[in-house]
This record gives C-alpha cells, sequence and structure tokens, in this order.
C-alpha cells in the first residue's frame, strides 16, 4: 500500500514531463542561396521558420507553405516528419519568377504523444508585420495545428 501511494505522488510530479506542446516560432526569416538578404528575382532562397522553443511529446507533423500571389512561384520542402527524430527548423526554398511584394504562409500539422499543454489559441506577432497562430483541435485525441504569415520583397 505504501508503495502505491508513493508511486502515485511522483507521477503525479511528473505529469508536466509529459504535455505535448507545439514548437514556438520567433520568426520567418529569408536568405539567398548566398546568404544575402536581398532576394532576386529567378534566384532561389530558403525561408525558414525559426523555433525559439522545440515542442514536446509530438510524433509526425505535416508542413505545407505557400505564397500569395501564387504565380509564378515554386517551392520546394519536406512535407512531412517525424518531429520527435527531427525537431530542425522548417524551411523551404523558393523561386519567385516575377519582382514584388509576397505573402509567405506556413501550415504546420502536430500529431502529438503527450497530454494537453496548450489549451486555447493563441496568437502572437512576428518582427516586421509577421504573425503565429497555435490552435488545439480535438478533444482525447488532439492535434496542433501553427500557421505563421510574413510578408517579404523579391527584387
Amino acid at each position: 500500500m505504501l508503495f502505491i501511494v508513493a508511486f502515485s505522488l511522483v507521477s503525479c510530479g511528473d505529469e508536466e514531463d509529459y504535455k505535448s506542446n507545439p514548437p514556438k516560432f520567433a520568426d520567418i526569416t529569408f536568405r539567398a542561396l548566398n546568404g544575402s538578404s536581398e532576394l532576386k528575382a529567378g534566384e532561389p532562397f530558403v525561408a525558414t521558420a525559426e523555433q525559439s522553443q522545440k515542442g514536446t511529446w509530438l510524433i509526425t507533423t505535416d508542413y505545407s507553405w505557400e505564397t500569395a500571389p501564387a504565380e509564378g512561384v515554386t517551392h520546394k520542402y519536406v512535407p512531412s516528419l517525424n518531429y520527435g527524430l527531427n525537431s530542425s527548423n522548417p524551411s523551404d526554398t523558393l523561386v519567385v519568377s516575377t519582382p514584388g511584394v509576397y505573402t509567405l504562409t506556413f501550415h504546420a500539422y502536430y500529431r502529438t504523444a503527450g497530454q494537453r499543454g496548450l489549451s486555447e489559441t493563441l496568437q502572437e506577432s512576428l518582427p516586421d508585420y509577421g504573425t503565429v497562430k497555435y490552435e488545439v483541435f480535438g478533444a482525447a485525441v488532439f492535434h496542433y495545428e501553427v500557421t505563421a504569415t510574413k510578408r517579404f520583397t523579391v527584387k
């Protein structure tokens, strides 16, 4: 009986260790392949969703990236991975054919392996007028969806 009481006290204290949370994103950055921040039409560049805090107790995730306007833009990214094995910053290699101002939207769908950590929708600002929104869907079986947007200019 003493063992059961002691075990239940220890396991109650460890509940925080098993909470699933999505990663926190600090920014979406844009860099040409040569490292420059100047983005040029017709030349590939990389957009990276920079994590300020890694997610916890996540399994597989699906990523997608899109631009507005979409015409003349190509994307190359990894659409799905096991976050527990690869929690690196998601990235997209883009080529934009026409100079202009574009909006990039990053979507992430995180399947969870732990208890609910985030309980309600949360929206935050990113530098230079970007936004990131964290949402939780489902009850006993739940997942997180993260949507981040940021404007960029191609010369």
